[in-house]
């Protein structure tokens, strides 16, 4: 089930989360924008509206909750960073706020039958039997960071910006152009190859020492040691302070007695329900449960839903949508609501259990309470004890004397790189968690103590790059070995690449291909047809693009991860556009989306008139 939700939700975000607000971030794009002018308590600006650090915050977290669904809870910052997922957040964010505008002096307005009808014929929520499934709607919106309530307003928000999109990037691509392109790009072609591999290469000379040397001298950055910091820090976290406060029983017990209301838990019952599309369906369900018949051979017939569909689960009032909590938790248990409507249909909801409210005893809650007063006390004790802090080295203190007076622990870290290693290429342990320590040490000077920084929402730090150790070649002796393989594995790259070059010559001479093939130990094959831009055929780029400009029977070369690929020019599969109707349909709505892109991109323009952006730069440093 974990890994469908994972399927679904990666598919969800894609499909639903953009809608058809976000069709290309080229066609959007944000370069134009960041030129600062926001103010600093806030991302952007795009006209009346501003982004606020926590909005933007929530939209670059779901964004790094779908890439971490695909890739793995490995995927941090740094990785998204590299990949532009800052920009492409703050481009959707800065999309929304523009439509938004547009569409509030447009006075569109969006129905309840509208949201409702969007959820209900969204594929991402369909069980097996491509029904709307109430259950897997919740997973996946959860999976997703949203409750339904806020899943239910941005889809209302999403169908008001879509008609603005879709009314402005109306437009079809003419059959003519889609006729030529349709031949262009789907033009296939046949080629027979084989490969000369780099390890066939066995007869490379032993380097001269002379040799190795300039390899090593010409290759820097193939041989350098990452640059390091030699970093003296001081660590104040609430967690590990709270581990040495004792708290008197008398005191927990009077926090039991001062709280006692505060852990009182609410009344909680299990629920399961039945969702249909109208009220005339609910009344039918309603009338047929009320004789007796079974809950799920109901749900099954007048809704589609299977049994493990109908479970809400156990759940307090807080936890329901407002719509259906006064109606679930007014019924008896055993009982049946009325219909309920909500945005996502009609309910016919089940109390299969009450769970009373009641006040947990002492013995119950003491243990939440002692750690909770020792964790508070910790808090209190951490800002008094970073501020005597900041103020001893105020008072010219260094970082050990003021730590002293304090009685606080100086972590030395003899060297650390960018990635958190050590020169043995080990993680330093006891570093704070996350990218902010090692972000701050290394835009620090050296010498210099950096500001006393909060890490989470209960530790600080504060750090002193003692000593930086630039990025540097390694010795040739230390990494000798090293010198050797990379020198024999370029000399095999250029021995495959000029014999590949070499059997072209030849057979375009009138050497067979089995013959060249077979001089170098391969076996030549047919490949797969493949097209211009073919990203899934076994040949390389470089040998496709040679095979597009080559006519049958002539050879080219293309290089592949462990040699380079020879291939000679079999055949040439025109397409007839008249014989794939679908494929010509498909591909001309392809064109179309295309087209609508640079309509988009016009009217972003557009847009950005009316409704100036500006960008804070310095809130998105930590992004």
């Amino acid at each position: 089930m974990l890994e469908a939700i994972r399927a679904r939700s990666t598919s969800f975000v894609v499909k639903i989360l953009f809608v058809l607000l976000i069709i290309s971030f080229g066609a959007w794009g944000i370069g134009d924008i960041l030129r600062g002018g926001a103010g600093k308590t806030v991302v952007a600006s795009v006209g009346k509206v501003d982004i606020a650090p926590n909005a933007f915050n929530d939209a670059y977290m779901r964004e790094m909750r779908r890439l971490q669904s695909m890739f793995g809870p490995q995927f941090d910052r740094e990785q998204a960073r590299a990949i532009g997922v800052t920009n492409a957040v703050l481009g959707r964010v800065v999309n929304e706020a523009l439509l938004s505008q547009e569409a509030d002096a447009l006075g569109l307005i969006v129905s309840d039958e509208q949201v409702r009808r969007r959820i209900h014929e969204n594929p991402e929520f369909f069980n097996s039997q491509r029904a709307f499934d109430p259950l897997m709607f919740e997973q996946v919106i959860r999976a997703n960071g949203f409750d339904e309530s806020q899943f239910v307003a941005r889809t209302r928000r999403d169908i008001k910006q879509a008609q603005i999109v879709e009314s402005v990037a109306e437009t079809t691509a003419p059959s003519p152009l889609v006729t030529a392109l349709f031949k262009h790009r789907m033009e296939e072609r046949v080629a027979t190859t084989f490969t000369v591999r780099d390890e066939a290469m066995t007869d490379i000379p032993a380097p001269e020492e002379d040799a190795l040397q300039k390899y090593h001298a010409e290759h820097p950055r193939q041989f350098s040691a990452p640059e390091y910091r030699s970093v003296t820090a001081v660590m104040l976290d609430a967690s590990k302070l709270a581990g040495e406060i004792a708290i008197a029983d008398d005191a927990v017990r009077t926090a039991y007695q001062q709280r006692e209301g505060e852990f009182r838990l609410p009344e909680r019952r299990k629920l399961q329900h039945i969702v249909v599309d109208s009220e005339e369906k609910a009344k039918e369900a309603l009338e047929r449960l009320r004789k007796g018949e079974d809950l799920a051979t109901v749900a099954d017939e007048v809704a589609g839903m299977k049994p493990d569909a109908l479970e809400i689960g156990e759940v307090s009032k807080e936890q329901l949508l407002p719509e259906m909590a006064g109606a679930a938790f007014a019924a008896p248990e055993g009982g049946y609501t009325e219909p309920v409507k909500s945005p996502i249909g009609w309910h016919i909801i089940k109390v299969a259990s009450v769970s009373p409210a009641r006040e947990p005893s002492f013995d119950e809650v003491r243990d939440r309470i002692r750690a909770e007063l020792a964790h508070e006390q910790a808090i209190d004790s951490l800002f008094g004890l970073a501020n005597q802090f900041e103020d001893a080295l105020g008072g010219g203190a260094t970082l050990e004397e003021a730590a002293g007076r304090l009685n606080l622990e100086v972590r030395k870290v003899p060297a650390v790189d960018r990635q958190g290693l050590d020169m043995e290429g080990n993680p330093v342990p006891g570093l704070p968690a996350g990218p902010t320590f090692l972000e701050t040490v290394f835009a620090a000077s050296e010498g210099i103590d950096t500001d006393l920084t909060e890490v989470g929402t209960d530790a600080y730090f504060l750090a002193r790059v003692d000593k930086v150790i630039p990025s540097a070649l390694r010795p040739f002796e230390q990494v000798r070995d090293d010198v050797i393989q990379a020198w024999t594995a370029e000399r095999k790259r250029e021995k495959a690449k000029q014999t590949a070059e070499d059997l072209v010559q030849q057979i375009a001479g009138g050497k067979s291909l089995q013959e060249a093939a077979a001089s170098v130990g391969a076996e030549p094959k047919a490949s797969e047809p493949f097209r211009r831009n073919d990203r899934n055929s076994a040949l390389p780029q470089e040998l496709i693009k040679a095979m597009f400009a080559a006519k049958p029977g002539q050879p080219a070369t293309g290089r592949v991860n462990d040699g380079v690929m020879v291939g000679v020019l079999e055949s040439v599969q025109p397409v007839d556009p008249a014989s794939q109707p679908e494929a010509v349909k498909q591909f001309q709505g392809a064109l179309a989306e295309s087209l609508r892109g640079d309509l988009l991109s016009g009217y972003a323009q557009a847009l950005r008139q009316e409704y100036p952006v500006s960008v804070n730069p310095k809130a998105l440093e930590s992004y």
